[in-house]
């Protein structure tokens, strides 16, 4: 799964792929514009590791009413967790940054 971010929209991808997580961006967008894209999604914002990404909003995305995204979503955050990926209060979740060269 992952998180499109353009000028145009805030987008998630590949829901129920649970085994990669990153935020994708257009080459030329700036860490400006993507701080102020996933905070007027309410999806989080820059930090100093990538993003910082709420995990109850992306939860609330995810689920939906369909349970087992839920479980395989929760299973997702334990590994992200182990790993150092989620935040110490438990509410963000650190997601790197891809950048899309522009297609020709």
């Amino acid at each position: 799964m992952f998180i499109e971010l353009s000028s145009e929209c805030v987008a998630l991808r590949d829901i129920d792929d649970f085994s990669r997580f990153h935020v994708e961006v257009p080459a030329d967008m700036t860490l400006d514009g993507i701080d102020s894209a996933l905070r007027a999604a309410n999806l989080g914002r820059v930090n100093e590791a990538g993003t910082a990404i709420k995990i109850s909003e992306l939860r609330a995305r995810v689920g939906e009413g369909r349970e087992p995204q839920c479980t395989a979503f929760d299973e997702m955050i334990a590994y992200a967790t182990d790993k150092g990926w989620v935040s110490s209060d438990g509410g963000d979740l650190s997601a790197h940054i891809i950048r899309n060269e522009p297609k020709k």
